[in-house]
């Protein structure tokens, strides 16, 4: 079944191995008779033991059965800006591939923040990111977040975020939801679920003009500069009326 110089990491007494085995699916499946379909303990004698989807003899006396660990997947993602003095504010988006979250802030998404249930592959770049509008700039991983700074998103657009070859710290693919969707439309500030500007989005900025920008009022600050005044006003009335949906 071939040779290693390695330390095999066989279990003290057996000729078993342990997860991480360099002996691990390192095989020749050509090698094995066609008449030898078990190992000594009657376990099929080709098999994946490493998780990757590709069955492979191991080196040795006794395949290794791999045992897949908890599902890697995507626990929330949020739009995230920084208004001014008043520090960053989040807005929750939705991963049911049904919903869309809201932006109605100047500039549409700049900064996307994602929770995985495990930490990332440092390596993570903008090339496992697919935008249907806008460029990535660039990505930031910390342990389990990853952040993506975004420009240059068309208004009025439904902006699908999707996630290709995405793999934890440990190699584990990311499993489940992998698509973020986000109706962009500047100044929709009452989060309504119509899809439009309207006259109640004016008045819910003229109702917080000069007030503090709070975790309340913070959607009124259209231009995240920390103060509610007249040209967040005048940027919601100059899209008064637009619309988006995401089908």
């Amino acid at each position: 079944m071939g040779n290693i110089d390695a330390d095999p990491l066989m279990v003290l007494g057996t000729y078993t191995f342990t997860a991480g085995s360099p002996a691990i699916d390192a095989g020749d499946n050509a090698a094995v008779p066609e008449d030898n379909y078990t190992d000594l303990t009657g376990s099929l004698r080709i098999l994946d033991g490493t998780g990757d989807g590709l069955p492979v003899v191991d080196m040795g006396a006794f395949e290794y059965v791999f045992e897949p660990g908890p599902a890697f997947t995507l626990l929330a993602a949020v739009s995230r800006k920084v208004h001014g003095q008043a520090g960053a504010f989040d807005i929750d988006l939705p991963l049911d591939s049904a919903a869309a979250g809201l932006e109605p802030r100047a500039g549409g998404p700049t900064m996307i923040v994602l929770a995985f249930s495990d930490d990332l592959d440092p390596a993570v770049s903008c090339a496992n990111i697919l935008l249907s509008s806008g460029v990535c700039e660039g990505v930031t991983v910390v342990e389990n977040e990853m952040a993506m700074a975004l420009s240059d998103v068309t208004g009025n657009t439904c902006l699908s975020l999707a996630l290709g070859g995405i793999v934890s710290a440990t190699g584990v693919p990311l499993s489940g939801a992998a698509e973020v969707r986000i109706r962009v439309l500047l100044g929709k500030v009452d989060n309504d679920e119509s899809g439009m500007v309207t006259i109640s989005d004016l008045s819910a900025i003229k109702s917080q003009l000069f007030q503090p920008v709070t975790a309340d009022t913070f959607r009124c600050d259209v231009h995240s500069d920390a103060v509610i005044d007249i040209r967040d006003l005048s940027a919601t009335k100059s899209n008064l009326f637009g619309s988006v949906s995401c089908p």
